[in-house]
């Protein structure tokens, strides 16, 4: 069930099937409800995710606030986006609070599992890495271009 889950994922689509059904061995399946917060900005937390449905929004707090009534929105990840990647990748507290937005599902990939998995599977672990890059590369290349655009001279 999950590994069918997992292949409709674009991020997986090029993995073969050995690998799907490898990952698919320790990823869980999640649904969460409307409002529902993934993670909060601080919190201390590695693990990956993947959205297979819904909407999430990615909120900012204000400066010195407690409350995420004073956050902004800074985006929404929609169906096949990932989660949590530069927690992931270098360790440090989650950058921004995830809040569900509608009902949503997700797989999430816990860090330490997923670690062991690398260590045990080198070409898959470039794969997701590389991937991961990619889609930061792209984020960045993005935010770029909104400064530009909006930047007067």
């Amino acid at each position: 069930m999950v590994a069918g889950k997992l292949r409709k994922i674009e991020f997986f689509k090029q993995f073969a099937i050995e690998e799907i059904i490898s990952l698919a061995s320790f990823v869980e399946y999640i649904e969460l409800k409307e409002g529902a917060i993934l993670f909060e900005e601080g919190a201390v937390c590695r693990d990956l995710y993947f959205v297979i449905e819904g909407r999430f929004n990615v909120l900012l707090k204000d400066a010195g606030a407690d409350d995420i009534k004073d956050s902004n929105l800074v985006s929404t990840l929609k169906k096949g986006e990932i989660i949590g990647e530069l927690s992931f990748l270098d360790g440090a507290p989650r950058s921004a609070t995830v809040q569900v937005r509608n009902a949503a599902k997700i797989i999430k990939l816990p860090y330490e599992e997923l670690s062991k998995y690398f260590e045990l599977n080198p070409v898959s672990a470039f794969k997701i890495i590389q991937k991961i890059s990619i889609m930061l590369a792209a984020r960045v290349r993005s935010v770029n271009l909104m400064w530009r655009n909006n930047m007067s001279f």
